[in-house]
């Protein structure tokens, strides 16, 4: 899954839950593996949209931003 940065990567898996990790190949690339039959739902769920809005049209993220109230 994509995070913004490189420290998004390590703080979430210094930090993040035990469900999420890298391996060498990923390394110096902001993205993060999941296992996704030991990660907690609400985990997963603040995952998955920070994942998506690193991808999204940057005028897309920004109206779905606003739409709720976080823009």
């Amino acid at each position: 899954m994509r995070v913004p940065e490189v420290a998004d990567q390590q703080a979430l898996v210094q930090n993040g839950p035990d469900a999420v990790f890298v391996t060498p190949h990923f390394h110096g690339w902001p993205a993060v593996l999941v296992e996704l039959d030991r990660i907690a739902p609400e985990d997963l769920a603040e995952l998955i949209p920070d994942g998506w809005a690193v991808q999204a049209p940057k005028r897309v993220v920004a109206e779905w931003l606003a739409r709720r109230g976080e823009a």
